[in-house]
C-alpha cells in the first residue's frame, strides 16, 4: 500500500527526516516566524527532495488555506506585517512537510520512531496515519484532475470537490479498518526496528538544520535585547 501511495520515495533516512523537520520547525517557532528563518527553511526543503517542484506544488495546493488564514488573521488582529510573517512561516512548515517528510515510507517511519524508544503500537499508529495522509493526497489529486476534465467551474466545482474529499476519507477509512480486521490486527511490542545507515547527505541536512536553529536562537536573543 505504501508503494501505491508514493510515486517517489525520499533519499533522506527516516530518522534524519524526523530530526531535521523537528529542528527547523522549532527554529521557525522560536524566531516567532522570522521571514529569514522561513526563507531558509523553504530553501532547505527544496534542496532536500529530488524534484524541487514537489515542494512548490505542496505550497500551491495549500494556498486556499494560507489565504483563508491570512484574511482571518488580518480581520481579527489588523496587523499586516505580523499576518504576512506568520503566513509565510506556515508556508515554510508546509514546504518542510512536502520536501523532507512526505517521501518517507511508512515502514521506515515506524522503525525510526521505534529507534527513538517509542513503543511499536504507537509508532505503527502514527505511521498508519501518515500512510493514510499520503493516500488521501494522491486520491484528492486524482479527484481534482477528474473534475477539471469534466468541465466543472465556480461554486459547482468546489461543492463537488468537497463532497468527493469527504467520500474519499470515509471509504479509505472503512477499507483500512476492514483490512486490519481481516488480517488479525495485532500491535505486538516484540517487533525490532530496522534502520538504514546514515549517508553523507543525511549528516549535511542535520548540520544545516542545527545551524538554522542556532541562527533562530541568535535572532530571538537580538530582538529581545533590542
Amino acid at each position: 500500500m505504501a508503494e501505491e501511495a508514493i510515486s517517489e520515495t525520499s533519499d533522506i533516512e527516516a530518522r534524519t527526516a524526523l530530526i531535521s523537520a523537528a529542528l527547523i520547525t522549532l527554529a521557525i517557532y522560536i524566531s516567532s516566524f522570522h521571514p529569514l528563518i522561513s526563507a531558509i527553511a523553504i530553501f532547505t526543503a527544496i534542496l532536500s527532495c529530488r524534484k524541487p517542484m514537489k515542494v512548490m506544488k505542496g505550497v500551491a495546493a495549500s494556498l486556499p488555506f494560507l489565504l483563508f488564514f491570512a484574511a482571518s488573521s488580518y480581520f481579527l488582529g489588523g496587523d499586516v506585517a505580523y499576518t504576512a510573517r506568520v503566513t509565510f512561516g506556515l508556508a515554510a512548515l508546509i514546504a518542510i512537510g512536502s520536501g523532507i517528510l512526505y517521501g518517507m515510507l511508512p515502514e521506515d517511519l515506524t522503525y525510526a520512531l521505534m529507534y527513538f524508544r517509542i513503543p511499536y503500537r504507537y509508532a505503527f499508529l502514527i505511521s498508519l496515519a501518515f500512510r493514510m495522509f499520503q493516500i488521501f493526497i494522491r486520491d484528492v489529486a486524482h479527484a481534482v484532475e477528474a473534475l477539471k476534465l469534466s468541465g466543472e467551474r465556480g461554486l459547482s466545482y468546489y461543492r463537488k470537490l468537497i463532497k468527493t474529499i469527504a467520500s474519499i476519507a470515509v471509504l479509505r477509512s472503512i477499507g483500512i479498518s476492514e483490512t486490519l480486521y481481516s488480517r488479525g490486527f495485532n500491535l505486538s511490542d516484540r517487533v525490532q526496528p530496522r534502520v538504514k545507515k546514515l549517508g553523507s547527505f543525511d549528516y549535511l541536512l542535520l548540520l544545516i538544520s542545527a545551524l538554522i536553529l542556532v541562527i533562530a536562537t541568535f535572532l530571538t536573543i537580538e530582538v529581545r535585547g533590542a
